[in-house]
């Protein structure tokens, strides 16, 4: 899995697709232990975050039997916030 670009309140991941003897039919989107969602995409994205905040993030695979891989997992960190107090 790897982070893809990181704005102030918003990151992506993506990741290899998963193989299995009964194909995979989806990924669950985890931020921190919740889940964000569910997608058969190999990307995601996440939004409404705090700016130079690192969150930590993870995928598992699922197959059409119910079976679920252990989750990947990795910290996406937002860009740092813009300063917008005058010296």
């Amino acid at each position: 899995m790897t982070a893809g670009a990181a704005g102030p309140t918003g990151g992506a991941i993506a990741w290899s697709a998963a193989t299995d003897n009964v194909a995979v039919t989806g990924y669950d989107i985890y931020r921190g232990s919740s889940r964000m969602g569910t997608t058969p995409q190999t990307t995601a994205s996440f939004s409404g975050l705090t700016c130079g905040t690192g969150y930590p993030v993870g995928v598992d695979a699922f197959d059409a039997a119910g079976n679920v891989s252990p989750p990947a997992n990795m910290t996406v960190t937002t860009s740092p916030c813009v300063d917008t107090q005058p010296p």
